[in-house]
């Protein structure tokens, strides 16, 4: 195995998933609700947005691009680890996904390991 500096996006993502496979369902429906209030606060995230990285419109996208392959991988029985990480670890795909995984481990009770291993793998 590599040295966790050493490891990629996509790389990240298989460990995570292979560490807790079962909350890739979870994962899913929290990146589809996160992406839906995305949708219903577009105004207001486009005004107050602050990241001189990309614009909001390229966030956007960004977004779309990884509800298109939530969508398409609804069944829990087709999105296999490597699946997550090679669709929603790709690339800029893997910016919205993190931040999804993030929010969605800061928000999770009762799952210590899972919020430590997601500090540890996504968390600067």
């Amino acid at each position: 195995m590599k040295a966790l500096h050493l490891l990629n996006n996509t790389e990240k993502g298989k460990l995570l998933a292979d560490l807790f496979p079962e909350y890739i369902p979870d994962i899913l429906e929290f990146i589809g609700l996160f992406y839906d209030k995305l949708q219903q606060q577009e105004k207001e995230v486009k005004a107050t947005w602050n990241n001189p990285l990309f614009t909001a419109h390229a966030w956007y996208n960004i977004a779309e691009s990884c509800m298109v392959i939530v969508r398409r991988y609804k069944n829990p029985k087709l999105m296999t680890s490597r699946v997550f990480s090679d669709q929603l670890f790709y690339g800029y795909n893997a910016l919205f996904t993190a931040d999804c995984i993030i929010k969605f481990a800061d928000l999770s009770e009762n799952r210590l390991k899972f919020k430590i291993a997601v500090d540890l793998l996504f968390k600067p």
